[in-house]
């Protein structure tokens, strides 16, 4: 597995048929102030750069901040496709509004949004 920062590839084993398949997903964690100063949309579009077509998780917990930022960070994810938020801990203002971009959103039953 590769690590970054603020982001990592995990490697799946998904069983069909008796056959394993490994896939490379892609995981993005979002869990600091969203805007120029932490996760921009720059950010975003640089770790989404070259993804076209491939599934994609993103960990959202975040106080929000840009609302900028959030809108566009909500229409790259719509662009994408394959995006799947995960929403834990506290997840307010535009960080809310850059997970419903994801074409689907699981959250936590401890999650406050």
């Amino acid at each position: 597995m590769t690590y970054n920062i603020k982001s990592r590839e995990v490697l799946l084993n998904n069983a069909i048929h008796g056959e394993s398949k490994w896939t490379i997903m892609k995981e993005i964690n979002i869990d600091d102030y969203i805007g120029r100063w932490g996760y921009s949309k720059q950010y975003i579009r640089n770790q989404l750069a070259g993804l076209k077509g491939k599934p994609v998780n993103v960990r959202i917990s975040s106080l929000g901040g840009s609302v900028e930022h959030g809108l566009d960070i909500r229409q790259q994810f719509l662009d994408h496709g394959d995006v799947t938020a995960y929403l834990y801990g506290l997840v307010a203002s535009s960080a809310t509004i850059a997970a419903l971009g994801a074409k689907k959103v699981c959250i936590s039953k401890y999650c406050m949004f």
